[in-house]
Formats: structure tokens, C-alpha cells, sequence
């Protein structure tokens, strides 16, 4: 998973044939449950990456879709 295409497709490349690509951002909040339900739809999942990350100065539970805009 990544925004950029290109590094995605290259990055499963590597891996072998049955990585696949997922590409998102994840500003769009709106579209976060389809892409867990494309995402779930594989037969198995033995890795996944969710690589997003910011630096917020909250208690994990203080943490709001908004922090993330």
C-alpha cells in the first residue's frame, strides 16, 4: 500500500507474484472501508503494511479522522 504507483508496484515486484498492490491515501477518510473491503476479499492475507504515520502530541485514545487531515 503507498501513494506512489510506481514505488508500490516496484516494491511487489520484488516480493514475487502474489503481492499486490494497493494504492491509497488515506486523507480520504470516506473511502477507508472500501478499501479494507477490497483488501479482505483476497483468499489469505500472510502480510500486510498500513505505513502511515504522523507525529501527534495525543494519548492514542485522544486521537480524532481530524488529527489526520
Amino acid at each position: 500500500m503507498g501513494r506512489s504507483k510506481e514505488k508500490t508496484e516496484d516494491a511487489c515486484k520484488e516480493i514475487g507474484p502474489n503481492a499486490i498492490p494497493v494504492i491509497y491515501d488515506l486523507n480520504n477518510l470516506a473511502g477507508i472501508p472500501f478499501m479494507i473491503e477490497n483488501i479482505s476479499k483476497q483468499n489469505q492475507i500472510d502480510i500486510l503494511v498500513n505505513n502511515a504515520g504522523i507525529n501527534l502530541k495525543k494519548e492514542f485514545l485522544d486521537v480524532t479522522d481530524e488529527d489526520f487531515l
